[in-house]
């Protein structure tokens, strides 16, 4: 009995101090990983997300706030389609640590304003769970849960995760997932897509292309272009 015990220990301890090589870890196209920025790290991030119809540019760029348990950051994002205004949002995450240091959480709450004084009633706020779990050497998971809330409309939830193959240290392959649900307007989407990185020195940039496909009333495949920048300070 003592000898099975010292095995169970041990056989945990091995699983909490496993450690596996460096890979891109913050560097999603649509779904958030649970990993704050670290210390004395900032990053700048865009994205292009190219429909038939419309086209949609986002920029954010995150600052560890002291250190690393603790982050801000802010957003623009910009929507050729008039129905989709212009907003800014400005975002808090909180991360926290687990025994095993594979896990990462970091909930965050934002808020989001129009830039267009006109729009103003179209402000929310938004709070979601990332997680993300690194189970081997070749295999990161990320989970999202969260929701928006404004003042004149129903609050949309969504969910979402991806699963990433580490194919090497500069080289991914990624599938992400989401569900949003915004009154009786359900969406789908599903993003297939590759991420590089080149580090030089101190800076890491990083290059993505993805396709995802947009499921609502009608099937729209986009495609997503992914640029960071992220170095020290």
């Amino acid at each position: 009995m003592r000898k099975l015990i010292c095995l169970l220990i041990l056989s945990k301890t091995l699983i909490l101090s496993q450690e596996f090589s460096k890979a891109i870890e913050d560097n999603s196209f649509l779904i958030e990983e649970g990993i704050n920025q670290e210390e004395g790290v900032v990053q700048h991030i865009s994205t292009i997300d190219f429909g038939k119809s419309d086209q949609t540019f986002s920029f954010t760029q995150e600052w560890p706030l002291l250190s690393q348990t603790h982050q801000l950051s802010y957003t623009i994002n910009s929507n050729n389609n008039t129905a989709f205004p212009q907003k800014v949002g400005i975002n808090y995450r909180y991360q926290i640590d687990f025994p095993n240091p594979n896990i990462k959480f970091a909930p965050r709450f934002s808020f989001f304003s129009p830039i267009n004084k006109n729009n103003k009633e179209q402000s929310f706020y938004q709070f979601n769970l990332p997680t993300s779990y690194r189970a081997s050497e070749y295999f990161y998971f990320h989970l999202n849960a969260g929701s928006s809330f404004s003042k004149n409309n129903f609050p949309e939830s969504f969910v979402g995760g991806s699963s990433i193959w580490l194919f090497n240290e500069t080289n991914n392959f990624l599938c992400e997932f989401i569900f949003e649900k915004n009154g009786a307007v359900n969406t789908f989407t599903i993003n297939p897509g590759l991420r590089n990185a080149i580090n030089i020195n101190d800076l890491q940039i990083v290059t993505g292309l993805s396709f995802p496909i947009v499921f609502e009333d009608n099937i729209d495949r986009r495609i997503l272009l992914y640029l960071s920048f992220e170095h020290t300070f």
